[in-house]
C-alpha cells in the first residue's frame, strides 16, 4: 500500500511537471528532441537507434532543421550518410528562410557535406526564400566551384 501511495504521487508529481511545459512535451517532441540530440551530442548509436525506432528523418525543430541540417552543420559525414541513406530528405527547407542542408553547407564553408549532398542528388538550384542558391550563399571559392560544376 504504502509503495502504490509513492508510485501515485510520483506519478501526479511527473504530471504536473509535463503540464507546465511550454510547448506541452508529446512523443513528437520527445522524438525532435531525441534525433537532433544524437546528431548534435554526435552519437551515431542513439541515432541508429532513433532510427530503428521508426523516427520521422524530416521532423523539424522549433528552429525549423531537420537532423539533416544539424548533421550538415556539423560536417558529419557519418551522420550525413546515415540519415540520408535511411529516407531524409535531402532537399527539405527550413522553417524560416527555406534553405536545405545544401544552402547551409555552402553558407558555412562545409567542404565535405557539400560534395556528400551533391553526390546524394541535392538541388543544387533550390532557392530559399530570399530567392537565393546555395552558390549565391556560398562563402569561399572551394564551395563556388563545387557549386559550379
Amino acid at each position: 500500500m504504502k509503495t502504490q501511495k509513492i508510485l501515485t504521487i510520483s506519478v501526479l508529481a511527473l504530471i504536473s511537471i509535463f503540464a507546465s511545459c511550454n510547448p506541452p512535451l508529446d512523443i513528437t517532441t520527445l522524438k525532435i528532441i531525441s534525433l537532433h540530440d544524437a546528431v548534435i551530442s554526435d552519437d551515431i548509436e542513439k541515432l541508429k537507434s532513433d532510427i530503428s525506432e521508426g523516427a520521422w528523418l524530416d521532423l523539424k525543430n522549433e528552429s525549423g532543421w531537420t537532423a539533416l541540417h544539424y548533421a550538415t552543420v556539423k560536417n558529419s559525414e557519418k551522420m550525413i550518410k546515415l540519415l540520408i541513406k535511411n529516407g531524409a530528405d535531402i532537399n527539405i527547407g527550413d522553417e524560416k528562410r527555406g534553405q536545405t542542408p545544401l544552402h547551409f553547407a555552402a553558407m558555412t564553408g562545409k567542404k565535405e557535406a557539400v560534395e556528400l549532398l551533391l553526390a546524394n542528388g541535392a538541388n543544387r538550384h533550390k532557392k530559399d526564400i530570399n530567392n537565393k542558391t546555395a552558390l549565391q550563399l556560398a562563402s569561399n571559392k572551394t564551395i563556388i566551384e563545387l557549386l559550379q560544376k
